[in-house]
């Protein structure tokens, strides 16, 4: 699921992903990449700098996916951020 609402007073807030799951069977094959990619356009149409994934760390989570798509977490994986100002990929935010 994809949220946008710009007028939450809480930045990370504004603009997530929370719950993107794609099916064992169709995962590798590009469609979790696109659908993040969709949602990062997206936010940079409506004028966003960072976008928030909410995730739970554990043996099956999806954190390296999102890491490896640019996201940096903050202090755990449940506040994941990145900016999709760049392009295609995110931008790493500090």
């Amino acid at each position: 699921m994809a949220a946008f609402d710009q007028d939450c007073p809480i930045d990370y807030f504004r603009c997530g992903i929370w719950r993107l799951k794609i099916a064992a069977e169709h995962q590798k094959k590009g469609y979790g990449k696109f659908a993040v990619e969709a949602v990062l356009a997206e936010a940079r149409r409506r004028g966003e700098a960072s976008a928030t994934v909410l995730g739970v760390p554990g043996e099956h989570s999806p954190e390296p996916f999102y890491l490896r798509r640019g996201f940096q977490p903050p202090a755990s994986f449940t506040n994941a951020r990145s900016s999709p100002a760049s392009g295609s990929e995110p931008r790493r935010q500090r």
